[in-house]
């Protein structure tokens, strides 16, 4: 789901990723540091 799709995009640090990451919640968690 939407999980799967984001911890697949999550390495590949692309568009995608962002849009994820505020689908699930947890790519912010993640970029919130590197930020």
């Amino acid at each position: 789901g939407l999980l799967t799709e984001g911890f697949f995009w999550i390495p590949s640090l692309g568009g995608p990723t962002t849009i994820a990451a505020r689908q699930s919640g947890a790519g912010i968690s993640w970029l919130l540091p590197f930020v």
